[in-house]
Order: structure tokens, then C-alpha cells, then sequence
């Protein structure tokens, strides 16, 4: 739990990973339980956002013009910090981070000859606090979203929907998780 993390979180346009788009990220970088570095932004989808999903995550399509990263730097930006962290041997934590992931590697493809995060290097050194959650406590009624996981571990979520609060809150969710399972 001390040793180097990096956090991962996506707002997007939609919940299908295979079509989704990022509007914002962050990558939080954390050693010895503090964080040391924080990437986070907007990102221009290059597509309109969903009204729907604006009510969520706040972020509309002018803010995204004005202030949002290009998609395709972005993406290799994200993908690059991803691949280093891996070089590293430092896990990417996150909650439901495969549909993170999944967005990610699609997008990265398109932009990088076809190949993903695995053709590049990658070997998948991933903490995914709902998962881990679900095998720790699986007789555990009730959501298990990450407001759901806050308030069971006790921590405070922040702004929810924000990507570096989501960041912050799930590394707390594992800090605890750690807490409650020794055997992790």
C-alpha cells in the first residue's frame, strides 16, 4: 500500500467502452500513501456529448472546446503513462478500471497503427477496487458503485463524477479495503 500507485479515472460520453469517449481524465501519482503528481484535464471527444451525460459529470461540449486537450495527444499521453507505470511495476488502480481501460486501448489503437496497450508492453498490473471488493466481501447486499464503496470503508468521495476526486476516493476505497483485508 506504500509503494507507488497510479490512480486512473475517465468522465466519458457514454457507458459503452467500445464507443465511449473521454471528456476529462486524471492520473494521480501517488508514493508512500501521498500523491506526488497529478495530470489530470479536459478532453475534446471530437463528437457532441450526450445531454445525459453532461448532467453527470457537469462537463459540456463548450467547455471541452475551450479548455479541452486534443483527443489523439491525449490519448497517447494517457496510454504512455499507463505503459510507463507498467515498466515501473507500478499497478493502475481504479474502480471498474477495465471500462477505463477499454476506452483507452480503443482509442489508442485507432491512433497508434492498430496496436494497444498489450502490443506495446502493457502486462496488466491493475488494482480494480470493485473487483477486489466483490471477492473480499461477496455476501455483502447493496450497490457497489463507488459512492457505495465510500460510505461502506468510510470515506469521504469528494465531488463526485469529478475524475481526480474519483481518483482520490478510490484509492482511499483500497487504502481501506487494505485495512479490513490484512491478507491483501
Amino acid at each position: 500500500i506504500d509503494g507507488p500507485l497510479v490512480g486512473l479515472d475517465l468522465e466519458t460520453t457514454s457507458v459503452d467502452p467500445m464507443t465511449a469517449r473521454p471528456v476529462s481524465f486524471a492520473l494521480v501519482h501517488f508514493d508512500k500513501g501521498e500523491v506526488v503528481k497529478v495530470r489530470m484535464g479536459l478532453v475534446d471527444p471530437e463528437i457532441p456529448i450526450p445531454p445525459e451525460t453532461t448532467k453527470i459529470h457537469k462537463i459540456t461540449d463548450e467547455m471541452v472546446a475551450e479548455r479541452g486537450g486534443k483527443l489523439e495527444a491525449t490519448l497517447i499521453g494517457i496510454a504512455g503513462a499507463i505503459l510507463a507505470a507498467d515498466a515501473a511495476d507500478t499497478p493502475v488502480v481504479g474502480m471498474n478500471v477495465r471500462y477505463d481501460l477499454t476506452i483507452i486501448d480503443t482509442l489508442y489503437r485507432s491512433f497508434n497503427d492498430g496496436k494497444g496497450l498489450r502490443d506495446d508492453g502493457w502486462t496488466g498490473n491493475v488494482i480494480d477496487v470493485s473487483v477486489i471488493d466483490r471477492k473480499m466481501d461477496k455476501w455483502r447486499k447493496g450497490s457497489r458503485t463507488l459512492l457505495a464503496l465510500c460510505a461502506h470503508y468510510g470515506v469521504d468521495p469528494g465531488e463526485s463524477h469529478s475524475a481526480v476526486d474519483d481518483v482520490l476516493a478510490t484509492i482511499h476505497v483500497w487504502r481501506s479495503l487494505v485495512e479490513h483485508y490484512p491478507e491483501l
